[in-house]
């Protein structure tokens, strides 16, 4: 039940950093205004989330 869970909450966390990224692209403007620390903590997210995907994908299609 846990598995199941925390592949759906990645799953999530993907769609967020897709629905991101395409924001991005189409509206720029705030990027340039927002702290540095700010886009730090978004890439770091980027990372566990495309780390924590992956694995969660290897483990699902292992079993």
């Amino acid at each position: 039940m846990g598995s199941t869970r925390h592949f759906y909450m990645f799953i999530l966390a993907f769609v967020l950093v897709v629905a991101l990224t395409i924001y991005l692209i189409v509206d720029s403007t705030w990027y340039n205004t927002v702290h540095p620390a700010f886009l730090l903590f978004m890439y770091v997210g980027i990372a566990v989330v495309s780390f924590g995907m992956r694995d969660e994908m290897l483990d699902r299609f292992e079993k």
